[in-house]
Protein backbone atom coordinates (compact mmCIF):
# COMPACT_ATOMS: atom_id res chain seq x y z
CA UNK A 1 0.00 0.00 0.00
CA UNK A 2 1.51 3.65 -0.97
CA UNK A 3 1.30 6.29 1.53
CA UNK A 4 -0.54 9.25 1.28
CA UNK A 5 1.30 12.32 0.19
CA UNK A 6 0.61 15.05 3.15
CA UNK A 7 -1.15 17.92 1.68
CA UNK A 8 1.89 20.77 1.72
CA UNK A 9 3.94 18.17 -0.35
CA UNK A 10 1.37 18.20 -3.04
CA UNK A 11 1.20 21.89 -3.21
CA UNK A 12 4.88 22.61 -4.25
CA UNK A 13 5.84 22.49 -7.49
CA UNK A 14 7.64 19.17 -9.31
CA UNK A 15 11.21 20.24 -9.37
CA UNK A 16 11.65 17.74 -12.42
CA UNK A 17 8.97 18.91 -14.87
CA UNK A 18 9.43 22.63 -16.57
CA UNK A 19 6.25 24.90 -15.56
CA UNK A 20 4.03 25.78 -18.09
CA UNK A 21 4.73 29.02 -19.26
CA UNK A 22 2.98 30.03 -23.05
CA UNK A 23 1.57 26.75 -23.64
CA UNK A 24 1.01 26.87 -27.66
CA UNK A 25 -0.63 23.77 -29.22
CA UNK A 26 -0.28 25.04 -32.47
CA UNK A 27 1.92 27.77 -34.90
CA UNK A 28 0.87 31.39 -34.03
CA UNK A 29 -2.07 32.44 -36.36
CA UNK A 30 -0.65 34.60 -39.19
CA UNK A 31 -2.25 37.61 -40.38
CA UNK A 32 -3.46 37.33 -44.27
CA UNK A 33 -2.14 40.35 -46.96
CA UNK A 34 -5.20 42.09 -45.72
CA UNK A 35 -4.25 42.28 -41.99
CA UNK A 36 -6.93 39.56 -41.15
CA UNK A 37 -6.33 37.04 -38.48
CA UNK A 38 -8.15 33.81 -39.52
CA UNK A 39 -10.46 32.34 -36.49
CA UNK A 40 -8.98 29.56 -34.66
CA UNK A 41 -9.11 26.40 -35.90
CA UNK A 42 -8.19 28.47 -39.36
CA UNK A 43 -11.74 29.03 -40.33
CA UNK A 44 -12.24 32.64 -41.29
CA UNK A 45 -14.14 34.90 -39.04
CA UNK A 46 -18.02 35.48 -40.16
CA UNK A 47 -18.94 38.12 -42.54
CA UNK A 48 -21.98 40.37 -41.61
CA UNK A 49 -24.31 38.60 -44.33
CA UNK A 50 -23.58 35.23 -41.94
CA UNK A 51 -24.87 36.68 -38.62
CA UNK A 52 -28.20 37.52 -39.87
CA UNK A 53 -28.30 34.64 -41.91
CA UNK A 54 -27.79 32.54 -38.21
CA UNK A 55 -30.88 34.56 -36.91
CA UNK A 56 -32.77 33.33 -39.93
CA UNK A 57 -32.78 36.01 -41.87
CA UNK A 58 -31.59 34.60 -44.92
CA UNK A 59 -33.04 35.85 -48.37
CA UNK A 60 -35.11 33.86 -50.65
CA UNK A 61 -33.46 32.54 -53.52
CA UNK A 62 -34.47 34.05 -56.87
CA UNK A 63 -36.47 32.16 -59.30
CA UNK A 64 -35.98 31.87 -63.19
CA UNK A 65 -38.29 31.38 -65.77
CA UNK A 66 -37.97 28.61 -68.67
CA UNK A 67 -38.98 28.81 -71.88
CA UNK A 68 -39.47 24.96 -74.39
CA UNK A 69 -36.96 24.38 -76.64
CA UNK A 70 -37.53 21.55 -79.24
CA UNK A 71 -34.79 19.26 -80.59
CA UNK A 72 -35.67 16.87 -83.59
CA UNK A 73 -33.18 14.11 -83.43
CA UNK A 74 -33.19 11.49 -86.41
CA UNK A 75 -33.93 7.79 -84.58
CA UNK A 76 -35.85 9.84 -81.60
CA UNK A 77 -37.81 11.94 -83.33
CA UNK A 78 -39.29 15.42 -81.69
CA UNK A 79 -38.08 16.28 -78.29
CA UNK A 80 -39.43 18.91 -76.08
CA UNK A 81 -37.00 20.31 -73.24
CA UNK A 82 -37.51 23.09 -70.82
CA UNK A 83 -34.37 25.26 -70.44
CA UNK A 84 -33.98 27.17 -67.88
CA UNK A 85 -33.46 31.20 -68.14
CA UNK A 86 -30.72 32.01 -65.72
CA UNK A 87 -28.47 34.75 -67.10
CA UNK A 88 -25.55 32.88 -66.59
CA UNK A 89 -27.14 29.26 -68.25
CA UNK A 90 -25.91 28.86 -71.89
CA UNK A 91 -28.67 27.22 -74.57
CA UNK A 92 -28.21 23.66 -74.26
CA UNK A 93 -28.80 21.44 -77.09
CA UNK A 94 -29.84 17.67 -77.46
CA UNK A 95 -27.76 15.62 -79.93
CA UNK A 96 -28.19 11.84 -81.46
CA UNK A 97 -24.85 11.29 -80.90
CA UNK A 98 -25.24 11.66 -77.11
CA UNK A 99 -28.07 9.81 -76.83
CA UNK A 100 -26.40 6.51 -78.80
CA UNK A 101 -23.51 6.63 -76.71
CA UNK A 102 -25.51 6.36 -73.67
CA UNK A 103 -26.68 3.81 -75.34
CA UNK A 104 -23.99 1.66 -75.04
CA UNK A 105 -24.33 0.86 -71.48
CA UNK A 106 -27.99 1.72 -70.48
CA UNK A 107 -30.62 -0.48 -71.83
CA UNK A 108 -34.28 0.45 -72.33
CA UNK A 109 -36.15 -0.89 -68.87
CA UNK A 110 -32.76 0.43 -67.13
CA UNK A 111 -33.27 2.79 -63.73
CA UNK A 112 -30.38 5.65 -63.91
CA UNK A 113 -29.43 8.01 -61.29
CA UNK A 114 -28.05 11.86 -62.22
CA UNK A 115 -26.53 13.73 -59.27
CA UNK A 116 -25.87 17.06 -59.45
CA UNK A 117 -28.32 17.46 -62.75
CA UNK A 118 -28.25 20.97 -62.12
CA UNK A 119 -30.68 21.52 -64.95
CA UNK A 120 -31.34 18.29 -66.62
CA UNK A 121 -29.32 18.76 -69.54
CA UNK A 122 -27.56 14.98 -69.10
CA UNK A 123 -30.46 13.77 -67.70
CA UNK A 124 -32.73 14.17 -70.98
CA UNK A 125 -30.24 12.08 -73.13
CA UNK A 126 -30.05 9.35 -70.36
CA UNK A 127 -33.77 9.63 -70.47
CA UNK A 128 -34.10 9.01 -74.31
CA UNK A 129 -31.61 6.27 -73.66
CA UNK A 130 -33.58 3.67 -70.81
CA UNK A 131 -36.76 4.36 -72.92
CA UNK A 132 -40.48 5.01 -71.50
CA UNK A 133 -40.47 1.76 -69.80
CA UNK A 134 -36.99 3.02 -67.75
CA UNK A 135 -36.49 5.77 -65.25
CA UNK A 136 -34.25 8.51 -64.38
CA UNK A 137 -33.71 9.58 -60.98
CA UNK A 138 -31.85 13.11 -61.22
CA UNK A 139 -31.06 14.76 -58.03
CA UNK A 140 -29.40 18.38 -57.47
CA UNK A 141 -28.43 19.45 -53.89
CA UNK A 142 -28.19 23.26 -54.60
CA UNK A 143 -31.58 24.57 -53.36
CA UNK A 144 -30.59 28.04 -55.60
CA UNK A 145 -31.20 26.11 -58.64
CA UNK A 146 -35.11 24.51 -58.11
CA UNK A 147 -36.29 26.71 -55.05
Amino acid sequence: MRPVPDAARLAQPRADYPPIVGCVFGPPRQPDPNGHRPARGGRETMKAKEWLYLLGMRPKPRTYGFEVRRFHLPADGEIEYAQWLHPSESPKEIRQDAVDELRKFLSPGDVAIDIGAHTGDSTLPMALAVGPSGAVLALEPNPYVFP
